[in-house]
């Protein structure tokens, strides 16, 4: 069992983007791409974009893989017209990838530090969220039973989950096997409840 908590978040903002570019190529002055970095290009709402400084960090992994993520940082914010979608911008990432990790074409999942101060967030702990086909939901305690709670989520960081509408802070929700609840209430009440004892 687990406690619905207000927590300090870091503003985090998560990004699909593709390498353009291999660490292994020789530098190009021109352009001021550099060996020993890869670099990814990502398509950004131009409200997203226009938040992120020149000094905004990043870290990189392949999208669909563990592993540990690379160190990167905005390289360059492409002219709002050069030719995407009203409302889109693209922005180019300079990746640190000295053991040439990433190939041209790769598809790169990344998390942007945003510039945005500490917020205080409701959060329960991850494995308490079970993502279902009518959304995310989490079992809340209400005596000795457990009440199936549909929620509205945020962000993900550090096994914790925002939680936007749907839980009170000091709620109690399982912690665990959340997806067992789901069955066993499933199984036992024909799929018509939302309570599982």
């Amino acid at each position: 069992m687990a406690r619905a908590e207000i927590r300090e978040w870091t503003p985090r903002l998560e990004i699909s983007a593709q390498i353009y570019r291999g660490a292994g190529e020789p530098d190009l002055r021109h352009s001021r791409e550099r060996h020993g970095f890869a670099y990814a290009t990502a398509i950004l709402p131009v409200e997203t974009t226009d938040t992120l400084a020149p000094a905004t960090t990043a870290e990189f992994q392949h999208a669909s893989t563990e592993g540990s993520p690379l160190p990167g940082q905005l390289f360059q914010k492409e002219d709002p017209a050069s030719g995407w979608h009203r409302g889109e911008r693209e922005v180019l990432w300079e990746i640190q990838d000295a053991k040439e990790t990433f190939r041209v074409g790769d598809m790169v999942r990344g998390r942007v530090m945003l510039p945005s101060p500490l917020r205080k967030l409701l959060v329960v702990p991850a494995e308490s969220v079970l993502l279902t086909a009518t959304g995310p939901i989490v079992y809340l305690r209400q005596g000795d039973t457990w009440l199936r709670r549909t929620i509205q989520t945020g962000s993900t960081e550090g096994g914790w989950t925002e939680v936007q509408a749907g839980l009170q802070p000091g709620d109690e929700v399982a912690a665990r096997s959340v997806d067992a609840l789901y069955l066993l209430q499933r199984k036992q009440e024909g799929g018509t409840s939302d309570s599982c004892h």
